[in-house]
């Protein structure tokens, strides 16, 4: 008995003397920070950068005692600023609830208001690595411009600001992919315009960029899929990078912009934890729609989630392109089926079990084929009311259809003959953007209703996947991002989609 007793007592005093006071491996070496690294306004979200706060000490009023401590009691609480530990702890975890969360039982994680699930811990080595390399950057060379990084998510990036003149092809331009931050070549959406801000996928991570104050914050994670709009971000995060771990373990996050902060959600995983997302998801105030697969090579399903209950329901697709979410409205278009490009309508709150209980938009052409659709969008103020581009037109002539569905049994319909190829981005009252055929080839162009008018820049520029928010206009040009202030550059060349 006595020998036990020994053995215990020099267990104990072992495992207390090789951690920390908040059970983590002191294994990191902890670079000086530098003053002029941002944070947030600590009345909208505590972002402060001290490494030294003890998490007991957080006010109680913030915490969320939901984490089962029957369940995985075992966990190992490992310092998550190292990569391998992540993967070594086993991410998710299950709270009480039966929901996967990654706070992990026995260890001092609290969940918080604006982040129940500790969606941050399965980052957390991200964010210190890449925050460690700019450290290291900016020891070497103060004056270096390709490294930006803050810590911890999310945080304002330090001295970033975006840039004017060069190759723009006005004054009235800027270019917010800057300091070594790239977006990526390709045909799908990796950015978006909503609440005065654009969401971006940039380098691995999901940016917002706020063009009335010139400023930069880094949201978190993201792989190549990333989408904004209604405040909302959906992205995929992941616990290790797939080159160095084929293994990696991937989730479906949600980051609601609500208040001045940002809330965090894990919102989606499966059995074996590797959410792929095929195509760009569609996000919304009130539902999203998740193009979700089993792995980067595994079968996919077109899934949609009331925001905030994300019970997922299947559409019984495996894609689908272009489309958005307006309220409790959605629209897309089927790919690849016979007839090819149809639209669909779908009334999201009576929850249907597949894409062929919502309403079909396309119809047919006096020559008796089949409508194609393109583009269809639905009216950001009026739910009811859908958009889209017929492709290849109707005998020659190129036609815009407009749809209102106030009557879901008896919709309305009405073509609106067009001048221009259009490919509808965004649709918002009288104004509709739209990808354009002109001459150097895809503008971004603006059409008035009202006044059955296009607007289109006067120089010729590639722009891609163009959107806007008020009057800011953002797009890609390969892998820049790039904005424009329309009131400027009305201005500056006399075209002014906003006139009278």
């Amino acid at each position: 008995m006595y020998r036990m007793l020994l053995i215990f007592i020099l267990f104990f005093f072992w495992s207390c003397t090789s951690c920390d006071s908040n059970g983590s491996s002191n294994e990191v070496d902890v670079l000086p920070d530098k003053d002029s690294a941002d944070t947030f306004d600590s009345d909208t979200q505590d972002l402060s950068n001290d490494e030294n706060d003890d998490p007991e000490q957080t006010d109680s009023d913030s915490e969320i005692s939901d984490i089962d401590e029957d369940v995985d009691s075992a966990v190992l609480c490992l310092d998550l600023k190292i990569n391998a530990n992540v993967i070594k702890t086993g991410f998710p975890f299950k709270d009480k609830d039966g929901k996967p969360t990654f706070c992990r039982p026995g260890c001092n994680d609290i969940p918080t208001e604006t982040d129940p699930q500790c969606v941050r811990n399965i980052w957390e080595w991200d964010n210190w690595e890449k925050y460690q390399k700019y450290l290291e950057a900016e020891k070497k060379d103060p004056e270096q411009k390709e490294e930006r990084e803050c810590y911890p998510w999310p945080c304002v990036l330090p001295e970033m600001k975006a840039s004017t003149g060069g190759s723009l092809k006005s004054k009235c331009d800027r270019r917010i992919s800057v300091n070594g931050y790239t977006s990526t070549m390709g045909a799908v959406w990796t950015h978006g315009m909503s609440d005065g801000v654009a969401g971006m996928y940039m380098s691995n991570g999901a940016i917002e960029y706020d063009p009335e104050t010139d400023q930069f914050v880094k949201i978190g994670q993201a792989m190549g899929r990333l989408s904004y709009n209604k405040k909302r971000y959906v992205i995929l995060a992941f616990e290790s990078m797939p080159s160095d771990n084929p293994a990696y373990k991937s989730f479906v996050v949600s980051v609601l912009r609500k208040d001045g902060k940002y809330y965090y959600e894990l919102v989606y995983d499966n059995k074996d934890h590797n959410a792929f997302m095929g195509n760009p998801s569609f996000a919304g105030d009130e539902w999203v729609l998740i193009q979700i697969c089993e792995g980067s090579s595994g079968s996919c399903d077109v899934k949609y989630a009331k925001a905030g209950e994300w019970e997922w329901h299947s559409l019984g697709l495996g894609k689908v392109f272009e489309g958005n979410i307006v309220g409790d409205r959605l629209t897309f278009m089927v790919p690849y089926t016979d007839p090819d490009r149809q639209i669909y309508y779908c009334d999201l709150s009576k929850y249907p079990k597949s894409y062929k209980e919502c309403h079909k938009a396309t119809g047919t052409l006096k020559s008796g084929d089949p409508e194609l659709g393109h583009s269809p969008r639905i009216d950001e103020d009026n739910k009811n009311r859908l958009i889209y581009y017929l492709y290849g037109g109707d005998n020659g002539v190129l036609k815009l259809i407009e749809t209102d569905f106030a009557d879901a049994d008896n919709p309305s319909r009405k073509e609106i003959v067009i001048d221009t190829y259009m490919q509808p981005s965004k649709a918002k009252g009288n104004l509709i953007m739209s990808t354009a055929n002109n001459g150097y080839g895809l503008m971004s162009c603006w059409y008035r209703f009202d006044k059955q008018k296009t607007y289109c820049p006067a120089s010729n520029e590639m722009m891609e996947f163009g959107t806007f928010d008020g009057k800011w206009h953002l797009w890609r040009d390969s892998i820049d991002v790039r904005i424009r202030d329309w009131v400027c550059y009305c201005e500056e060349t006399g075209i002014c989609p906003f006139e009278e």
